[in-house]
Order: C-alpha cells, then sequence, then structure tokens
C-alpha cells in the first residue's frame, strides 16, 4: 500500500476505510499521498483519529462498540453500501464503454479461460 502511494497521480483520490483511523501503514500511506497533492478521504468511526486529521476530507462510519461484533457488522455494512454506490456512479458514466469491454471480455472468457469446458490446457 505504502508503495502505491508513491505511484497515485495528482487527479486520483485515495480512500482509506479504518474503523480506528491509527494503523500505522495507513497512515504512512496516507501522509505519502497527502504530500504529494493526492487528496485523502478517510472513512473511519473515528473522526478524531491521526487519519481523520490528515485527510482532506472525513466521512464518519458508525461503529457501536458496546454491541460487540454487531458493531463490526453495522460498520462492515456501511462502508459496502458507500462503496457500493461509488461503484455505480461510476459504472453509469461511462455505461457503453463498460458493456463493449465486458462484451468483449465475455467472448475471450467463454473462448479461451472456461476451465469447466476444456479451454485451458
Amino acid at each position: 500500500m505504502v508503495y502505491l502511494s508513491f505511484l497515485a497521480p495528482e487527479k486520483h483520490v485515495a480512500f482509506f476505510v479504518s474503523r480506528s483511523g491509527t494503523d500505522h501503514t495507513l497512515l504512512v500511506a496516507a501522509r505519502q499521498l497527502h504530500d504529494h497533492g493526492v487528496p485523502v478521504i478517510a472513512v473511519t468511526a473515528s473522526p478524531d483519529s491521526p487519519l481523520a486529521r490528515m485527510s482532506s476530507y472525513v466521512l464518519q462510519g458508525f461503529y457501536y462498540p458496546e454491541f460487540e461484533k454487531f458493531g463490526d457488522v453495522v460498520f462492515d455494512s456501511a462502508m459496502k453500501y458507500l462503496f457500493d454506490v461509488l461503484f455505480v456512479m461510476t459504472f453509469s458514466k461511462d455505461y457503453e464503454k463498460i458493456q463493449r469491454l465486458n462484451h468483449l471480455y465475455d467472448k475471450v472468457y467463454a473462448t479461451e479461460l472456461d476451465r469447466s469446458k476444456g479451454a485451458i490446457v
């Protein structure tokens, strides 16, 4: 992750998801991106965490530690929902292009990659 932070173009945006916002590796990668002008968006249940403080934007994810495992389920479900929405928004912008790429992949998969049909030797 830290290695990839050196390669991110300035026109990109980096998303970091961390319930606590204290993971050292995430903090190093976020700092590298921030120092290179890449906006960092933190999604965390800890809006006062080190990750949140060094981020350009913070989205607060909910976590209820008093509910033990249920707190993890709530946080994970919220993150999945957020990224599903972002994916759909991105997908819908280039729908025709994505459909063409999907069709090309399906053709290659059917003829060259589908192991159930013995395509790969």
